[in-house]
C-alpha cells in the first residue's frame, strides 16, 4: 500500500486575470532564435497569450469577438517555427505568423476544434474544422498571400507615379 504521497512542486505559475480555454505548445515567436526552448500559446475567453517556458509574458493580443479554438502548425519554413491559426464565434478562421495575422478567410459555421494537416497527396496546410453539430469539413486556403505589391513596388521608398501610371496603361491594354 502506499503509505507517502508527495504533492506536486509548483515550478512557476502565471495568473493573467481571464480563465483559460486551451494551451498548446511551440515555437511561435521568431525575434528570439537564439533561445532554445518551446513557448506557450495560451487562449482565454478575450485574448491570446504567448508564454515563455519560464513563466514570463512574451506576447498578447486582445481578441473582439469571443474564439472557439486555436492550433499550432509548423511554418514549413526552416528555422521560422509554428504558426497559428485562431478561429472565432465570428466564423472567421484567422493565420498568424509572428502574432502578426497573415491571412483570413471566412467558414460555414463556428469551429469547436480545428487541425492544419495533409492528406494523401494534397499539399499540405489543409484545414479540417468540425462544428457543435459534428458537421467535418475540409478547407483549403489556396495561394500563399502577395508579399509585395504589383510590379514589384517597395513601399519604404519614394513612389515614382509617372513610372506607376504608364505600367497602369499598359496592363489596361494588355487586357483589351
Amino acid at each position: 500500500s502506499l503509505t507517502a504521497i508527495r504533492g506536486v512542486l509548483v515550478e512557476w505559475s502565471i495568473n493573467l486575470g481571464e480563465q483559460a480555454r486551451q494551451v498548446i505548445c511551440g515555437k511561435f515567436s521568431q525575434n528570439d532564435s537564439k533561445r532554445s526552448g518551446d513557448e506557450l500559446l495560451v487562449l482565454t475567453e478575450h485574448s491570446v497569450f504567448l508564454v515563455k517556458d519560464t513563466g514570463a509574458v512574451l506576447q498578447q493580443r486582445r481578441l473582439d469577438k469571443p474564439p472557439s479554438c486555436i492550433v499550432g502548425f509548423p511554418s514549413g519554413m526552416v528555422g521560422q517555427g509554428h504558426n497559428f491559426l485562431l478561429a472565432g464565434s465570428d466564423q472567421m478562421l484567422q493565420v498568424f505568423s509572428d502574432f502578426n495575422l497573415h491571412w483570413a478567410a471566412k467558414t460555414r459555421s463556428v469551429p469547436v476544434q480545428a487541425v492544419v494537416s495533409s492528406f494523401g497527396q494534397h499539399n499540405r496546410g489543409l484545414i479540417v474544422t468540425l462544428d457543435d453539430t459534428g458537421s467535418l469539413s475540409i478547407g483549403y486556403l489556396g495561394t500563399r498571400p502577395p508579399v509585395s505589391a504589383v510590379g514589384g513596388v517597395n513601399h519604404s521608398r519614394m513612389l515614382d507615379y509617372d513610372k506607376v501610371d504608364e505600367e497602369h496603361k499598359q496592363l489596361l491594354q494588355i487586357i483589351r
